[in-house]
């Protein structure tokens, strides 16, 4: 709504999310307690999902606001699923996205080992992506 930024910071020595009014004054609340990084927010509910870097899964708060206060719910996992909780590279960006849907994600695959569904981590590359969906659903 334009009304409030959310953001990580590690202020007190971990990494944790924090929401404030935009563009303020107003307090700061902490909406993480056991670690947190980078955060978005869900475009269809009243939920911001992040990344555990200490769980490597994937964290949504549900949230409501009144009065002018923001008031997090307690943060619960979205999926049971892990994945890299930060991108192998710095200059990769993020490690997850939601989708505009705000149903799924595209996640970085757990660095290593298998995922908490018994899956390994592999990443698919798509080659000329238009040029097949041209292919196997043309536009009428």
């Amino acid at each position: 709504d334009g009304k409030w930024i959310a953001y990580a910071a590690n202020d007190t020595g971990t990494w944790e999310i924090y929401v404030q009014p935009f563009p303020g004054p107003g307090q700061r609340i902490q909406v993480t307690n056991g670690g947190g990084n980078v955060v978005v927010w869900s475009p269809k509910r009243d939920e911001l999902y992040y990344s555990s870097s200490a769980q490597g899964r994937l964290m949504a708060v549900a949230f409501t606001t009144k009065n002018g206060a923001f008031i997090p719910e307690k943060p619960r996992p979205w999926s049971e699923a892990s994945f890299a909780p930060t991108a192998p590279y710095a200059v990769l960006g993020p490690c997850f996205d939601i989708h505009p849907d705000g149903d799924r994600f595209v996640v970085a695959p757990p660095s290593g080992g298998v995922d908490a569904l018994g899956r390994g981590g592999q990443v698919q590359l798509f080659f000329n992506l238009f040029e097949e969906l041209r292919r196997v659903a043309p536009v009428k």
